[in-house]
């Protein structure tokens, strides 16, 4: 289905003469599907189009052969942190209530072999950070050395466990 998709995407941009497009990556843990990324690096390729790709992880999954494959496809990442430790783990735990903040600092220390300063953090910012907002900044820049933060804004979902997070 992913190359049916792939060659739907490369049609429509031959019949509209669109040159350029971006490809992101996310939503769940896209390194879950690795293997379709590969198809879709590989599929776009062998076309004329000049492709960006980005892709927002978590950053728990990354391993060394990971951050480099990604690099060497030339796919722009983004990891998902919301802060120091604490504040992280705080809000993004595994199944049994542990943190991921090792994991992603772990992941985000792999990815910097590779990318070193162009790699950026994602923060979803709640009603649980917000408050430290320049905190978690300083994490970012003084212990994990990354130069570029986004900050997104939690919406309330009613289907998450926990909810009002706004």
């Amino acid at each position: 289905r992913i190359k049916e998709i792939c060659q739907y995407i490369l049609d429509y941009c031959v019949a509209e003469r669109v040159s350029c497009i971006m490809i992101q990556f996310w939503g769940g843990e896209p390194l879950l599907a690795m293997d379709n990324i590969r198809l879709v690096c590989d599929f776009f390729a062998k076309t004329n189009l000049h492709i960006g790709y980005d892709l927002e992880t978590n950053g728990s999954l990354v391993t060394d052969a990971i951050a480099k494959e990604l690099y060497e496809m030339n796919v722009q990442v983004g990891v998902s942190i919301d802060g120091n430790e604490v504040l992280h783990n705080r809000q993004r735990r595994y199944y049994d209530k542990s943190g991921t903040f090792a994991q992603v600092k772990q992941g985000i220390a792999y990815l910097q072999r590779y990318y070193g300063n162009n790699l950026s953090a994602i923060c979803v910012l709640t009603k649980y950070n917000i408050e430290h907002i320049s905190e978690m900044v300083d994490t970012f820049v003084d212990e994990l050395n990354l130069q570029s933060v986004k900050f997104n804004i939690v919406r309330d979902n009613p289907y998450a466990v926990e909810r009002n997070l706004v």
